[in-house]
C-alpha cells in the first residue's frame, strides 16, 4: 500500500558528511513573501553499512504521495531487500540499481491500478457523491515524482536519474575549481528525449517537462485519456531511470551535488545563460564557503540556496512580482566520505568487535532520529561570545574534574545565557 513505508525512512541513521538545504516556494507580490502551498520535495542523505545514499524526489501535481512512496520503498529496496553491499561489483550494484528501481515503479502502478479499478466503480454508479470520488482519484492519478538519487559504494558513485534534477561533481580548490555534469536531465533540451516524443507523435513545443517520472498518469499509462496526447503512438511520460556509474578518483572532485529542476530555473530566472548555471552554483559553493570559513556541508547547502534566494527576489524589481517553486539541494563532501571508507576497512575484526562501530560514532545516535542542526558559523560575531565559550569552557572542567555522567548535569544547576 502506498502508506506502508511513509515514515520508514526516518529512523535510518543520517549521513554526517553531507547537508541538505531547503527553500519553501513562495510568491513575492507588493514587496511581501508569501508560500503558496505545502513542500512538496522529500529530501534524503543517508548511510548504513559502508553504503551512502543522497536523494532528491519532486512531487509535482499537487500531490506528495508519489515522492513519499517512492523515496522510501527505493530506500527499503537498497538497504534492506537483498541491500547493496561493499562486497559487489560495481557492474553488480548497477545492474542491480536498475532493478531496484524498475522494482518500485512496479509497485507504485500496481497501487494505480487498483485506483482505476476503484474509479471505474465509481463512475458507473452515476451519483453526485461518485463523481466527487472520481474527482478525488484523478487527482491521485496525477500525482508523480522525479527522482535523482545517488549512492556512493566504496570508491564509486552511482546516479539515478528518472526527471529533470541536475547532479554534479565539484572540486572546491582554490586555483582548481570544476564541475563535472554526471548526468543529462529528461527534458525538452535533451535531444534523446525529444526524438523519443517525436517519434510518439508529441508535439515538444508544447509538452511540459519533465518528460520521465514516476506517476502522472495522464501523460503516461492513461495518456489516451488527455485531449492534447490521444494521437501519440505510446506512453509520452516513462519511468525509465539512466544508472550511471563514475570512479570518484576518475571525476577528482571534493564534493557532490544534487539540485532540483527549480533551482537551475531560479538561477536561469535570474539572468543567468542555461550554459552557465553549473558554473554559477560552483562560484555561489566557493564564495559562501570563503565567507563562512566552514566546511560544514548543511550550512553551505542552505547558504547557496538562501543567496539565490535574495538574488531571485532583488532580480524581480521593486514590486516583486515573481514567484519561485520549491527548492533543494544536497551536499556531500567525497574527500570525507572516502577517508571514512578508507578508516572502516583498515579496522581489523577484532579491532570491530573491540570498539564502537563507525555507523556508531558517526552516522547515527542511540534513538535514530534524525539529528537536530545548529549552524554556529556566525557564534563569534556575538558580543557576548567570549563570556559564553568561558562559561562552557567552566562547565566542561566541572564535568572533568568531578566525573560526572552525562545523565546528571542538570544537578549542577541552571545555565541560561541570552545570545
Amino acid at each position: 500500500r502506498m502508506s506502508e513505508f511513509e515514515s520508514w525512512t526516518d529512523s535510518l541513521p543520517r549521513c554526517t558528511q553531507s547537508g541538505i538545504g531547503v527553500i519553501p516556494n513562495a510568491k513575492y507580490s507588493g514587496g511581501i513573501m508569501r508560500q503558496t502551498h505545502e513542500f512538496m520535495h522529500k529530501c534524503l542523505n543517508l548511510s548504513q553499512n559502508g553504503v551512502q545514499f543522497y536523494g532528491i524526489f519532486c512531487a509535482y501535481n499537487g500531490d506528495q504521495r508519489a515522492a513519499k512512496y517512492v523515496s522510501n520503498r527505493l530506500v527499503y529496496e537498497i538497504f534492506v531487500d537483498r541491500p547493496i553491499s561493499v562486497d559487489m561489483t560495481p557492474e553488480q550494484i548497477q545492474d542491480l540499481l536498475s532493478l531496484k528501481f524498475q522494482t518500485t515503479s512496479t509497485l507504485y502502478d500496481q497501487d494505480v491500478n487498483e485506483l482505476l479499478v476503484r474509479r471505474l466503480v465509481q463512475k458507473e454508479q452515476l451519483t453526485e457523491e461518485s463523481q466527487e470520488n472520481v474527482m478525488k482519484i484523478n487527482a491521485k492519478l496525477r500525482a508523480a515524482t522525479t527522482v535523482l538519487a545517488a549512492v556512493i559504494v566504496n570508491d564509486n558513485i552511482y546516479v539515478i536519474n528518472c526527471g529533470n534534477s541536475r547532479p554534479l561533481a565539484i572540486h572546491l580548490d582554490n586555483g582548481n575549481n570544476m564541475y563535472w555534469p554526471l548526468s543529462d536531465e529528461h527534458d525538452m533540451e535533451n535531444h534523446e528525449e525529444v526524438d523519443r516524443l517525436r517519434n510518439l507523435g508529441v508535439d515538444t513545443r508544447t509538452f511540459v517537462r519533465p518528460s520521465r517520472s514516476v506517476g502522472d498518469c495522464f501523460r503516461g499509462i492513461c495518456y489516451q485519456e488527455n485531449e492534447e496526447l490521444r494521437g501519440a503512438s505510446g506512453p509520452p511520460i516513462i519511468s525509465t531511470p539512466d544508472v550511471y556509474v563514475w570512479s570518484i578518483e576518475e571525476v577528482g572532485c571534493s564534493h557532490l551535488l544534487l539540485c532540483s529542476d527549480s533551482v537551475v530555473r531560479s538561477i536561469e530566472e535570474i539572468g543567468v545563460e542555461p550554459e552557465q548555471v553549473n558554473q554559477f552554483l560552483l562560484n555561489e559553493l566557493i564564495r559562501e564557503k570563503d565567507h563562512t570559513q566552514s566546511r560544514n556541508c548543511n550550512s553551505l547547502a542552505q547558504a547557496v540556496l538562501d543567496s539565490l534566494t535574495r538574488q531571485h527576489r532583488e532580480s524581480a524589481g521593486e514590486l516583486y512580482n515573481s514567484q519561485h517553486d520549491d527548492m533543494s539541494l544536497v551536499l556531500a563532501s567525497l574527500s570525507e566520505i572516502i577517508h571514512s571508507h578508507a578508516t572502516r576497512s583498515t579496522m581489523t575484526t577484532s579491532d570491530a568487535t573491540n570498539s564502537l562501530s563507525l555507523e556508531d560514532t558517526v552516522d547515527s545516535d542511540e534513538s535514530n532520529e534524525p539529528r537536530s542542526y545548529v549552524d554556529c558559523d556566525e557564534f563569534n560575531s556575538f558580543s557576548n561570545a567570549i563570556e559564553v565559550t568561558a562559561e562552557i569552557q567552566r562547565l566542561f572542567e566541572k564535568i572533568k574534574k568531578r566525573n560526572i555522567a552525562k545523565d546528571s548535569i542538570e544537578e549542577e544547576g541552571d545555565f541560561s545565557i541570552d545570545l
